[in-house]
């Protein structure tokens, strides 16, 4: 019996499924904490499947003995900590006594993750048998005070008898710093006999995983401290898995193979229904981003005394104001967040908390004391335009009155927090978000990966796209998240720059996700997927010193066919050009070639035959190899209907003869290359150039295509091999529409295999 492919794969992902399900205990701590959760069943379900996943692969399971790396790849604010908790509720569930998260580089971000794992995993207990001991950042001071009660905690493991609620899961939660893991390590090498960690599975979490923990010295040979430092963990611990978890994969993805780091498994997390990321806000929503002019660019970054605030920051306080009023009178969302966003420079946040403290101290005044003049000007100038940009996206009550709105305006404006998060001010504690009505914090790096800003509607955020690296970019949009319920009020003022940012990293992001949703669904190893995605050249996917896997950055371009000694060529000459001519009806000359008689003429085709041309062209394996990748990306913008035609343009053809001419193309020098067989012999050029003379009749091949178009030139060319004539062979010159997008490939790998 014959099964194909997909219904091979269907089966193998049932029998995997019945495996892990039979293997796996779901009861306990992880039924209760998907209980507190409260969740649609929908989401639920897709928890325990996905937990189940990333537990199995572990292989860990069963006694098995394993150090792998794994991968788990959210998008940003999409809820990567809660599938890290239920992660760690299902690990306690089925034998893992400890747990240690890396959690961030931040210590806010580590006060953040400890917070929530202690609230959603009920880790200060119930008055019963606690089944969780939580550490966070172990001290070398503390360090005997907390081998003892770890080993208090875990000795219980060993009594065989024991029942499993009586065996609590340790939880150690430090920052990624090479002291906090030395001191990790030093921990749990100091427990004694009575309990081997190395007899248990140990679950280690790197929250942020791209961040920090890659080798950044691997051109030099060496190691990097905190890469050191997490390896020395790992290398103490015989049974463990390493899961990374991320929203910006670039970094994992382009570290060489063999790097201890590189993962093995990939797990995809689906973000819910509620979740708003780059397409909803910048490629779909015509209301959330607004452009911060030009113009004003030299008073952002002025930081001296009495420098005049920038008009579009008053524009965007207007706005947050009006919307905080709505909120909090139609009861959603409370509280209500700015984020003000300018700079990594401390000074530049001080000047920012002044501009804003002394706008809404005078807009205060003006509406509780209104001057007439004043108070008219104001209201002209920034409440009635931040009114109007309200109704884009909201349906107003139908009593609104701006003037009844601003009277009660006056009163939040006194409940609204500003405050500066940056390293000398790092002074918010997650608990504090229902103090207040409304906060507008500023700030920068502290501000970005993994810190949560509760209820966030309005950003205002003048930076430059800086270095280009789409994972830091990406990694700013604190805007992204759970917020369809309140999609109404959200906004964010950027340069123009910024905005296209987002909007490139749409198509990146999904052509990522689009391939690694097929390593993960197949439960493939990464190690067989050769790398390629979407990425306009302009930018880079993360800072070059990680990078240590080859790979190349292009722009989808011309393509000319120069290896045309390859036999298969000459196999296949007939055949295909028959093909070709059978594909096309009837032709029309090329409008720019002025010449007589033998021409250029060019017919439309259907844009997937065209691909399919190309895709079965006759060319020696390095051609095809770039021009296979060329056809991944073209595919996905045909897809995403960013092209839509395409032609063929039969070069010299002769209208009488209805054929065409055959054109000699010679080798550089005439001369074949030393070391290499004449399979791998390259042409010159197939281009002709264009005509010589003042009267230019021909404008030259490479102006010869089809505006908007896929131009697909196909040459009959008799290549010359030194000096001796070779059978003729259909050579392939490919031009595409100005501007076309990037991508980044994998340097070829024989023994990776490609997902087409």
């Amino acid at each position: 019996m014959i099964y194909c492919a997909t219904t091979y794969l269907i089966v193998r992902t049932l029998i995997l499924a019945m495996k892990m399900n039979l293997m796996i205990r779901t009861g306990g701590e992880f039924e209760e904490f998907l209980r507190r959760q409260n969740l649609e069943e929908e989401s639920e379900t897709r928890l325990v499947e996905i937990s189940k996943k990333i537990l199995n692969r572990t292989n860990l399971l069963d006694n098995n003995l394993s150090s792998n790396c794994q991968l788990v790849v959210g998008e940003v604010q999409s809820g990567k900590t809660m599938s890290f908790t239920a992660l760690i509720a299902l690990a306690h569930e089925n034998g893992f006594p400890v747990v240690v998260v890396l959690a961030g580089t931040k210590n806010q971000l580590l006060l953040q993750t400890a917070a929530r794992l202690t609230t959603d995993l009920r880790a200060d207990g119930n008055g019963g048998a606690n089944p969780w001991v939580m550490i966070n950042k172990p001290t070398k001071k503390d360090r005997k005070r907390n081998i003892l009660d770890i080993q208090k905690a875990l000795n219980i493991w060993n009594e065989k008898d024991a029942p499993d609620s009586f065996k609590p899961t340790v939880i150690i939660t430090i920052l990624k710093h090479q002291t906090s893991l030395g001191e990790v390590t030093e921990i749990l090498g100091s427990l004694n006999s009575r309990f081997n960690v190395n007899d248990f599975p140990v679950l280690i979490i790197d929250d942020e995983g791209d961040q920090a923990g890659l080798n950044l010295r691997w051109l030099e040979g060496e190691e990097s401290t905190i890469y050191e430092a997490i390896g020395k963990l790992r290398k103490s611990l015989k049974r463990h898995s390493y899961v990374m978890y991320t929203a910006t994969p670039q970094g994992p993805l382009l570290i060489d193979i063999q790097d201890a780091l590189s993962p093995d498994y990939v797990t995809l997390l689906q973000s819910g229904p509620d979740y708003l990321g780059g397409k909803d806000l910048f490629i779909e929503s015509e209301t959330f981003s607004r452009t911060i002019p030009e113009h004003e660019f030299s008073m952002i970054f002025d930081t001296n005394d009495g420098a005049a605030i920038p008009r579009s920051l008053k524009q965007s306080l207007a706005y947050y104001l009006l919307a905080l009023f709505l909120a909090q009178n139609r009861t959603y969302p409370k509280p209500l967040s700015m984020l003000i966003h300018p700079s990594a420079t401390k000074i530049v946040h001080i000047a920012y908390e002044k501009w804003v403290t002394s706008v809404l101290g005078a807009w205060e005044k003006i509406l509780r004391e209104p001057d007439e003049q004043v108070y008219e000007k104001e209201k002209e100038n920034f409440f009635k335009p931040a009114e109007e940009e309200l109704r884009l996206s909201t349906k107003l009550p139908k009593d609104w009155d701006l003037d009844e709105a601003l009277l009660e305006i006056r009163w939040w404006i006194s409940k609204i927090d500003v405050r500066v998060v940056n390293s000398d001010h790092n002074n918010f504690k997650p608990n504090e978000w229902l103090s207040k009505a409304g906060w507008i914090l500023i700030g920068g790096n502290r501000l970005e990966r993994g810190f949560t800003i509760e209820n966030l509607a309005v950003t205002y955020m003048p930076r430059s796209t800086g270095g280009g690296n789409v994972d830091v970019i990406q990694q700013r949009g604190r805007f992204f998240g759970y917020k369809r319920q309140y999609s109404d009020l959200l906004r964010g003022w950027f340069f123009l720059d910024q905005i296209q940012a987002y909007v490139s990293y749409v198509e990146h992001e999904q052509s990522i996700r689009e391939q690694l949703k097929l390593v993960d669904v197949n439960n493939e190893k990464l190690s067989t997927w050769r790398r390629r995605f979407l990425l306009d050249p302009i930018y880079r996917p993360v800072r070059a010193q990680v990078i240590s896997l080859g790979i190349t950055q292009k722009r989808l371009s011309t393509f000319k066919q120069h290896m045309l000694f390859d036999p298969v060529l000459t196999e296949q000459h007939d055949s295909f050009l028959n093909r070709i001519y059978s594909s096309i009806g009837d032709v029309s000359a090329m409008p720019n070639d002025g010449r007589k008689g033998i021409r250029n003429f060019y017919a439309m085709i259907d844009i997937d035959e065209a691909l399919a041309l190309l895709a079965d062209w006759p060319m020696a394996a390095e051609n095809r190899a770039e021009l296979d990748d060329m056809i991944w990306a073209l595919q996905t913008l045909v897809e995403d209907r960013e092209i839509t035609h395409a032609a063929v343009i039969l070069m010299d053809w002769d209208e009488k003869k209805r054929n065409q001419h055959l054109r000699e193309r010679s080798m550089l020098h005439q001369r074949a290359v030393s070391g290499r067989s004449e399979a791998k012999q390259t042409i010159a050029n197939i281009f002709q150039g264009e005509s010589p003379g003042a009267v230019k009749t021909y404008p030259g091949d490479d102006a010869m295509f089809i505006d908007n178009a896929i131009s697909i030139q196909v040459h009959n060319v008799k290549p010359i091999y030194e000096k001796t004539e070779k059978p003729e062979v259909v050579a392939l010159g490919l031009l595409l529409p100005p501007n076309t997008k990037g991508f980044i490939v994998e340097s070829a790998n024989p023994f990776r295999r490609t997902n087409a």
